[in-house]
């Protein structure tokens, strides 16, 4: 989202919040909304949000990522891995989630699953 790119997070989380007063199960702002508050360090809402996504579409692999990101973003590794792992019984071949998996393993110090 071209405001989120910009750094321009309050104009992003107004326009983000018209869309879903407009449709509340839109899954693409319920992603952006918890990518939103993911990367203005508020983990509790960003969770909030992917998990509302995922109430309408149990298999976003959008959410499921962002999922793992919020909870890998408050050192929560046991959940982070959960949700990476959650994307990859959808598609095993979501690059990202090997890549976030793999880095949550290995800031675990866990190199050997890690690789």
């Amino acid at each position: 989202m071209l405001y989120t790119d910009q750094g321009e997070f309050e104009e992003a989380s107004r326009v983000l919040k018209r869309a879903l007063a407009v449709n509340k199960t839109f899954p693409v702002a319920l992603v952006t909304m918890g990518n939103l508050y993911q990367k203005t360090d508020r983990a509790e809402k960003a969770i909030k949000y992917h998990q509302r996504a995922l109430e309408y579409n149990p298999h976003e692999i959008q959410a499921l990522i962002g999922l793992g990101n919020a909870y890998a973003g408050i050192y929560d590794s046991v959940n982070a891995i959960y949700w990476y792992k959650e994307v990859l019984k959808i598609d095993e071949n979501t690059a990202e989630a090997h890549f976030n998996l793999g880095n949550t393993y290995f800031l675990m110090e866990q190199t050997d699953v890690a690789i």
